[in-house]
């Protein structure tokens, strides 16, 4: 982004004092600046505010004429609107991914935690079987309620639902 930036205020610089051309193409700082806003949200507005002084005074101290100056402040301006509506369209759209993470841990707590208790019944029941066919109902049970809790650390840590690494019929 400083690369960016420092290349944007090299064109300027480059092309109104040292080429002496009267108009600079404002094309060259919509990159460093809306790649910033994306990047660091409204904050990165700081960025299009600082390209688009430095434009002005360039056009000042070479002497571009005052109709240029006003044609590049009307572009500056436009410059910014566009920068602070990326940047506030960037910060919600992080905002949305923290509450979707948020969400998904929460469920995963309220999945798991049900699901720890129903693990502890079921070594009870298997500890206190006297049958073999009370050892296998408990021993599927346990596996029933395992898969399930694979599921849901699935869903939460990779953001798919699948019991087993090579399952992909729930996907």
């Amino acid at each position: 982004m400083i690369f960016l930036t420092s290349l944007s205020v090299w064109l300027i610089s480059y092309y109104t004092m040292v080429i002496g051309k009267e108009i600079f193409y404002t094309h060259f700082i919509y990159i460093p600046a809306i790649l910033s806003a994306v990047w660091w949200g409204k904050k990165g507005s700081i960025n299009a505010f600082f390209l688009g002084f430095f434009l002005i005074l360039s056009d000042m101290s070479a002497d571009v004429g005052d109709e240029k100056v006003l044609l590049h402040l009307s572009q500056v301006f436009i410059f910014i609107i566009v920068t602070m509506i990326t940047g506030i369209i960037s910060d919600e759209r992080i905002q949305a991914l923290k509450e979707k993470e948020e969400f998904l841990q929460e469920t995963a707590h309220y999945f798991l935690n049900p699901i720890s208790i129903a693990r502890g019944y079921i070594d009870l029941l298997l500890c206190d079987a006297s049958s073999e066919r009370e050892i296998m109902v408990a021993t599927r049970i346990k596996e029933a309620v395992e898969r399930i809790e694979e599921a849901v650390k699935n869903t939460v840590e990779r953001r798919a639902i699948y019991e087993h690494k090579g399952d992909v019929s729930l996907k």
